[in-house]
């Protein structure tokens, strides 16, 4: 949402409208470039699908090495724990992998 309300802004700055107020928002522009962008969590499950050998293990791992050193990312405390964390703007969630890759696979009907 803060994502649009940025957007919004922007439109109304760039036709010289005034926003009363001063609005402030909490900017989630990183948690969305994590989850969905060329290079975020959902390219790397989309690569990952591709790969023959690949298991949800496979893609736990290389979401943990890829954003290792994003601030959103809520790694396990062992690897190959099954999960791992988002810090999302309204609190913590956990996602486990286990089906990920298989839920995620377009099969023609």
């Amino acid at each position: 949402n803060n994502h649009i309300f940025k957007m919004e802004l922007d439109d109304y700055k760039a036709e010289g409208i005034e926003v009363a107020g001063g609005l402030s928002y909490k900017d989630n522009s990183d948690i969305i470039a994590l989850i969905d962008s060329k290079q975020s969590i959902l390219a790397t499950l989309d690569e990952e699908i591709s790969v023959p050998k690949a298991t949800d293990q496979t893609f736990e791992g290389k979401v943990v090495k890829t954003f290792d050193k994003h601030p959103r990312l809520i790694k396990a405390k062992f690897a190959n724990a099954g999960y791992f964390g988002i810090r999302h703007f309204a609190g913590p969630v956990t996602y486990e992998v286990a089906g990920f890759l298989e839920k995620n696979v377009d099969k023609p009907p």
